[in-house]
């Protein structure tokens, strides 16, 4: 979560790293943002950070990755396009297989 996220212009900085911090288990303060890290430090942890996501996703996902935005993007654009416009009250599971292996 980016810092901006948990700020309101009423909130003082202590009020804010306290929502912050207690929002997950885990928090990074970094230098720049996950895309554009902007110290060593920071991308080192990124990098270490984004391998631990793709084991976990290996693990868990059974398409062993997760999506791209563009996958699930292409998802809701084929229900939106004018071909679609029989289907209704349809649900469209873009999960990578975990709907289907958590039943």
């Amino acid at each position: 979560m980016d810092i901006s996220e948990a700020a309101s212009p009423a909130q003082s900085l202590d009020e804010r790293l306290h929502a912050l911090t207690h929002k997950a288990s885990v928090v990074l303060f970094m230098k720049g943002t996950p895309d554009a890290p902007r110290c060593g430090f920071s991308r080192q942890a990124v990098a270490l950070l984004q391998e631990a996501k793709v084991k976990f996703a290996r693990r868990r996902v059974p398409a062993r990755r997760y999506a791209e935005p563009e996958e699930v993007a292409h998802g809701i654009l084929h229900l939106a396009l004018p071909a679609s416009s029989y289907i209704t009250g349809h649900l469209l599971m873009v999960d990578g297989g975990m709907t289907v292996k958590n039943n």
